[in-house]
């Protein structure tokens, strides 16, 4: 074979291997192109979804809502969607609010080692009394000086919620019934005649020896890395930032 033919089938190989491999180039471009994949994968709305914690996804941080009474908790509760869990509905009221926490074992949410009971003042007034972990939720709506109104909720909620059974746990009448905690720590408010205002009752506050302040509550939340409930609770609680003290505390 000549030298020439020798030098065409060379320069004829090398065009058939500069071809092939710009194709398979582009088959690899078509199919990262088809698949939307890149060097940093961007998760659509469903698998984002699927990679955040249950509880954590569950926190509103646009809510801004500032309940006053009892009643104005209630219609709050029952604008979201069902089932609503309790931290999202503490993260939905922390615009404004201030918090304070309490050691006393003595209570009906008694408090952990690491997740005392918190009590947070709404922008409004409300008290709301939750526990890091826990279900639960007390509120106490002042009505006259030294007195306010009980409610107790459990959570989830998976149905609309009412008056009568946010009170039914606290209730102490006339009759002589009264609810889980109505006969040990939230009687009626009555007076000489035996007459009485159901749900009403002394207000309790911390004992100053038991109140954490809000630096100490702000401490825990950061030391507290896991995507349970406790955990997600204290970031429901510094979902608007920084934490405030309030006045609510007795020698």
């Amino acid at each position: 074979m000549s030298k020439v033919v020798k030098l065409a089938a060379l320069f004829f190989f090398l065009i058939v291997v500069i071809y092939s491999c710009k194709n398979s180039n582009s088959s690899e471009e078509n199919i990262s192109t088809e698949t939307g994949s890149t060097s940093e994968p961007v998760l659509n709305d469903e698998a984002a979804g699927e990679a955040v914690e249950p509880y954590e996804a569950s926190l509103c941080s646009t809510c801004e809502h500032k309940p006053g009474s009892i009643n104005e908790m209630i219609e709050i509760i029952n604008t979201f969607e069902r089932p609503l869990k309790l931290e999202t509905l503490v993260s939905s009221v922390m615009t404004g609010a201030k918090v304070i926490g309490s050691s006393n074992a003595f209570s009906g949410q008694p408090p952990g080692e690491t997740h005392p009971r918190m009590i947070i003042q709404s922008a409004a007034g409300l008290i709301l009394t939750v526990l890091p972990g826990a279900d639960s939720l007390e509120l106490s709506e002042t009505t006259t000086t030294g007195y306010s109104k009980k409610a107790h909720i459990d959570f989830p909620l998976e149905v609309a919620l009412n008056s009568e059974k946010a009170f039914e746990k606290v209730y102490d009448g006339t009759d002589g019934s009264s609810g889980t905690c109505g006969v040990t720590c939230h009687k009626a408010r009555c007076d000489g005649s035996g007459n009485c205002e159901p749900y009403e009752s002394n207000i309790i506050k911390v004992t100053s020896r038991y109140q954490i302040g809000a630096s100490r509550i702000e401490a825990l939340a950061e030391d507290c890395t896991d995507n349970g409930k406790i955990c997600t609770m204290y970031r429901a609680l510094m979902i608007k930032g920084s934490l405030s003290d309030f006045n609510f505390s007795v020698p």
